[in-house]
């Protein structure tokens, strides 16, 4: 499988607000501090464990093993060539 260039996850990660993206998708979204807090997609989620941290357009969990910083979901691509994840 092809690797993306460096350049163009650069150009990504600066074009391509994690916000948005996740709004998008149909999380709802609410400020904690400097953050925003969302359900997690991935998994039941009582509480909001998806943050985005505006400051670095990146997104990550709280209190779950799927690890952070991510600067965009694997969601958003058709497969799994189109995912970044950073």
């Amino acid at each position: 499988m092809a690797r993306i260039p460096e350049a163009e996850i650069e150009r990504l990660k600066n074009e391509v607000s994690v916000e948005r993206l996740v709004e998008a998708s149909g999380i709802e979204l609410k400020r904690a501090g400097k953050d925003l807090l969302g359900r997690c997609p991935f998994h039941e989620d009582d509480t909001a464990s998806l943050v985005v941290t505006l400051a670095k357009n990146l997104w990550g969990y709280s209190g779950t093993d799927h690890g952070y910083p991510k600067s965009i979901s694997p969601k958003v691509g058709a497969g799994d060539t189109a995912i970044v994840c950073r």
